[in-house]
C-alpha cells in the first residue's frame, strides 16, 4: 500500500520492506514517459525499409539502440525501485520526479547519439547507420552534453533517495533500511560524479580526446567494488541483530 499513514508494510524485498507495493500516478506517469523515450529511440529511424540492403543499414543501428536502451532501462529500474520501498506520494515526490521525467525526454537524443558515435569509431564505420563527419570540436561538445545529462539525471536519482532519508521517521525505516539508503545515495553520486569528471576533461583537454567518453567504462569497476563494500556492512549489521522473540 502507499505510504499515507503509519502502516507497516508486510512484503519484502532483499530485507527492505516495501511500502510502495500499488502503484502511485506519479509512477505510472514516470513510467509512460520513460516508456516514450525508449520509443523515441526507435522512432529516430527515418523510415520503413524498402529494400534488404536498406534492412542491413538499418540494422547497424541495432548496438548503439541497445547501449542506449540499457542505460535508460538502468535509470527506469532505480526509479521503480525506490518507489516500490518508500511508496511516498507527496509534493517533493512529484517534482523529484518530473525532473527525472524531463532530463530523461531530454537527455534521450544526445543519448543516442554519443552510442552512435561510439559505435562507429569501435567498427571503424561498420556499425553506422548515416553520420556526418565529426569533428574533435564536434566530439568535445558531444562529450559535455551527454555528460550533463547523465551527471544531473543521476543528481536526481541520488537526491530521491535523499528525500527518503529525510522522511525516514515517517517511514519507520529500520537501522538496515537507514543502512540500504545510504549506501544507494553513494550508489548514484558514483557514476554524477565520472560524468562531472569527464565534463572536466572534456572542456579542459585537447578537442578529440577521447578520455571523456571512456572515463564510464570505469563504472564496471567502482560500481562492484562498492557493491562487495555494501554487502560486507549489510552482513555485518544483520549478523548483529537481535534474534527475534
Amino acid at each position: 500500500m502507499n505510504h499515507s499513514g503509519h502502516s507497516q508494510p508486510s512484503t519484502q524485498q532483499q530485507g527492505f520492506r516495501l511500502r510502495g507495493e500499488q502503484m502511485t500516478r506519479i509512477e505510472t506517469f514516470t513510467d509512460a514517459a520513460f516508456a516514450f523515450a525508449l520509443t523515441l529511440l526507435v522512432i529516430s529511424i527515418d523510415s520503413i525499409p524498402s529494400s534488404v540492403s536498406a534492412l542491413i543499414n538499418l540494422m547497424r543501428g541495432i548496438p548503439a539502440f541497445l547501449f542506449s536502451f540499457a542505460l535508460l532501462m538502468w535509470f527506469w529500474h532505480a526509479h521503480h525501485i525506490w518507489s516500490k520501498r518508500y511508496g511516498l506520494d507527496d509534493t517533493p515526490t512529484i517534482w523529484l520526479s518530473a525532473a527525472l521525467v524531463f532530463c530523461i525526454l531530454v537527455f534521450v537524443y544526445p543519448l543516442k547519439f554519443l552510442y552512435v558515435i561510439m559505435m562507429a569509431w569501435l567498427s571503424e564505420g561498420t556499425l553506422v547507420t548515416s553520420l556526418e563527419p565529426i569533428t574533435q570540436l564536434d566530439l568535445r561538445n558531444a562529450f559535455i552534453i551527454y555528460g550533463i545529462g547523465f551527471t544531473v539525471t543521476c543528481l536526481i536519482l541520488a537526491a530521491h533517495y535523499c528525500y527518503a532519508w529525510l522522511q525516514r521517521k515517517r517511514l519507520a525505516l529500520n537501522p538496515l533500511e537507514l543502512l540500504m539508503t545510504c549506501h544507494s545515495i553513494i550508489v548514484w553520486c558514483i557514476p554524477a560524479t565520472l560524468g562531472i569528471i569527464s565534463i572536466s576533461i572534456a572542456i579542459l583537454a585537447t578537442p578529440g580526446n577521447t578520455w571523456p567518453g571512456m572515463l564510464y567504462g570505469s563504472l564496471a569497476l567502482w560500481m562492484p567494488l562498492f557493491g562487495y563494500f555494501s554487502d560486507r556492512q549489510i552482513k555485518n549489521l544483520t549478523s548483529h541483530e537481535p534474534e527475534p522473540n
